[in-house]
């Protein structure tokens, strides 16, 4: 039991890092508008991207099944698991910080243009969008993960990961309330 605590702890650091790098990475960190966060507010638009980038939501996934009796990873798969995260969080350290300088210009030519309008606004978001493009795919590292997976629990991760993704659940279940309740 300690164990599994043990590895659900690691994960649940490592999901936090992984997020934490994405976020850096798409310009969610202090200062990127209003309260640090794209949208203004302290989870802008970056963060809630990172939340549902196919890596994370697989990786939290796991962690979630791996607190059910039924769903045991063996140490060799989460080894191998574990060699894939490293793996994806090092390629997504490299593509910030080799970007890191063009985020950070584009970040203040937003901030510069907010009192022109949107029209003002609109070339540094598609420079932006352009440059985010070419971050790695994480889709691949998730489909990685996946392969390590047998069947049966491939099949279980897909039906969280379809739970998870359905409006109203996740980050999104504040929304879905809201929603319910006509606000």
């Amino acid at each position: 039991m300690m164990k599994r605590h043990a590895v659900l702890a690691t994960l649940a650091i490592a999901v936090i890092g992984m997020s934490a790098v994405m976020v850096w990475a798409a310009g969610g960190g202090r200062g990127a508008g209003a309260r640090g966060g794209l949208a203004g507010q302290g989870l802008g638009v970056a963060a809630l991207a990172a939340a549902r980038d196919p890596l994370t939501l697989t990786v939290q996934a796991l962690g979630d099944l791996n607190l059910t009796p039924q769903f045991n990873l063996s140490v060799e798969q989460k080894t191998r698991i574990q060699a894939i995260r490293d793996q994806a969080a090092a390629v997504m350290e490299k593509w910030r910080t080799d970007n890191q300088a063009a985020l950070q210009a584009l970040a203040e030519e937003a901030r510069d243009a907010r009192g022109g309008g949107a029209e003002a606004m609109r070339d540094p978001a598609q420079r932006r969008q352009t440059l985010m493009a070419t971050a790695p795919n994480t889709q691949e590292y998730a489909d990685q993960i996946k392969a390590v997976l047998t069947p049966e629990q491939l099949k279980q991760l897909e039906e969280r990961l379809a739970q998870t993704t359905r409006p109203g659940r996740g980050l999104g279940a504040a929304g879905g309330q809201r929603a319910r309740r006509g606000q």
